[in-house]
């Protein structure tokens, strides 16, 4: 058993590739209502989470969904899902290390209760010269979250924030939105 993620809940692990990248890209969510002895129905959150794929770049494939179980066992099983699913967005890719950016939030304030994904496969065709996203892609990842929130919410789990310390209760999230702008990702070197 992880402090982080406590029994009734799970961690989805999205694991993408990209041209030109070695290894995968992977990005997290937490949600509430699901864990080892209540597991979801993996086919209906597969297709849920690959929602998110109707916008990023075609060069992008999500090949692989880990399902991190909570249980009070002494591990937390992991369940890995096979999935092929490929970016729908035509055009060339920008450099691999620009994201969407996916900023979540909850019904109580401070840091401590923010939470963010970034989405790779960032299309040079659905941006401006600045990184402004073109408002029908933001609307569409948007419109892809809510779905996919939904479709979790009929199987009964919330969206939710694990946290990395202590106090380890989840967070429920209130909104997931897209910003307008594409972020960047940089690796961080200890000197």
């Amino acid at each position: 058993m992880s402090l982080r993620i406590p029994a009734f809940t799970m961690e989805t692990v999205l694991h993408f590739t990209a041209p030109g990248q070695d290894g995968d890209i992977v990005t997290a969510f937490g949600w509430i209502g699901a864990d080892v002895d209540n597991p979801p129905t993996y086919a209906t959150t597969d297709a849920a989470l690959s929602l998110i794929m109707g916008n990023l770049s075609e060069a992008v494939t999500l090949y692989q969904i880990d399902y991190r179980l909570g249980s009070v066992a002494a591990e937390d099983p992991v369940v890995e899902r096979t999935v092929s699913e490929a970016g729908l967005a035509g055009g060339e890719m920008t450099p691999i290390n620009n994201a969407f950016l996916v900023k979540k939030t909850t019904a109580q304030g401070g840091r401590r209760q923010r939470g963010r994904n970034y989405l790779p496969g960032v299309a040079e065709s659905i941006t401006d010269d600045d990184g402004t996203i073109h408002t029908d892609v933001v609307n569409g990842i948007n419109t892809n979250i809510q779905d996919m929130r939904t479709a979790f919410t009929g199987e009964g789990i919330e969206m939710a924030l694990l946290h990395q310390s202590a106090p380890w209760n989840p967070t429920i999230v209130v909104n997931a939105l897209c910003e307008a702008k594409i972020a960047n990702q940089r690796t961080r070197l200890s000197r």
